[in-house]
């Protein structure tokens, strides 16, 4: 799925394919978080600049985890369970997928001149590195990537908005109202006037740039996975 503005009528639209999975909601859920920014943010695609992408990933992405506790006004207890494992599973790897590509295109700028193969046995060495699978020495997936060759260094967004939507569910773990007031807070930024980091430590999410905490985080997250599965069981 996906949001855009309609200029014409100063309000935004959600389009989502469905196919009868449970993806049907969590991406309706991911496309409000979109919605409510250009709701809150209205602008015309055509006239100006457009958004701050890494925040609004953000926007959406944090959404999906504030409402990742009501799934079961639509789904059955189980289903729900299932659902929420599934969706935290995702989250995840998009934790692990954006690092790894962000390390990849690094790699490849640091050294130019590199055949596809060499780039390939490198990324294939990253997957095993971080423990994911054991590729039998080249990995060719990342020429799927189409971000590498259109928008080279975007990739790493992923993750780092998936951070910051973790540090937005991690204090509405610890008080509702506070995780609810912080995403609102960043709901009324949407522009690029500030860098990323200084942006989120002036909303009052500092964590990006703070690597043991980050770490922390991550472990935080793997830990509610783990009882995510538990609960499946």
């Amino acid at each position: 799925g996906y949001t855009t503005m309609l200029p014409a009528y100063g309000a935004p639209v959600i389009y989502n394919y469905l196919d009868g999975t449970s993806y049907d909601i969590t991406s309706m859920l991911h496309e409000l978080g979109h919605y409510l920014s250009y709701y809150h943010n209205p602008y015309d695609p055509f006239f100006e600049g457009g958004f701050y992408m890494d925040v609004s990933e953000i926007h959406s992405t944090a959404l999906e985890m504030l409402l990742d506790s009501r799934l079961e006004l639509v789904f059955s207890q189980e289903e729900a369970a299932r659902v929420r494992a599934t969706h935290w599973l995702d989250l995840l790897y998009n934790l692990l997928a954006g690092t790894i590509v962000n390390q990849l295109e690094v790699y490849i700028y640091e050294n130019p001149g590199l055949s596809t193969r060499e780039i390939s046995a490198y990324y294939a060495g990253l997957w095993e590195e971080y423990g994911v699978y054991s590729p039998e020495g080249v990995d060719y997936a990342w020429q799927d990537i189409t971000h590498i060759f259109y928008y080279p260094g975007y990739y790493v967004s992923y993750a780092l908005s998936t951070l910051a939507a973790l540090e937005i569910w991690q204090a509405s773990e610890a008080d509702a109202e506070s995780g609810l007031a912080l995403y609102l807070e960043l709901m009324t930024y949407s522009d690029d006037s500030l860098p990323l980091g200084a942006l989120l430590e002036e909303v009052g999410l500092p964590g990006i740039g703070d690597a043991q905490y980050t770490v922390a985080l991550a472990q935080e997250a793997l830990d509610h996975f783990a009882a995510l599965l538990d609960a499946c069981q």
